[in-house]
């Protein structure tokens, strides 16, 4: 579904659409970010760019939260 949809937009007006399919789909930070690009190309290198280690920080989170709900579970036995 977004493949098509994103393939409507090249087809269209090409950037434009784009850049409003991105800002439609970024919360409020990530608009921010965002606002002033110029095209939907640059809107997305400077996502690209933010988010770039936000796995790794997911990847730790969630490691730190399987430690805790770990040690939850042997103070309760």
């Amino acid at each position: 579904m977004a493949m098509k949809s994103l393939q409507r937009c090249r087809a269209n007006s090409g950037s434009t659409c784009c850049i409003k399919k991105i800002t439609d789909a970024v919360d409020e930070s990530g608009f921010e970010k965002i606002v002033n690009a110029k095209s939907s190309r640059e809107a997305w290198q400077i996502l690209e760019k933010v988010y770039k280690g936000d796995n790794h920080v997911k990847q730790v989170r969630l490691q730190t939260l399987k430690d805790e709900f770990e040690s939850l579970r042997l103070e309760s036995r």
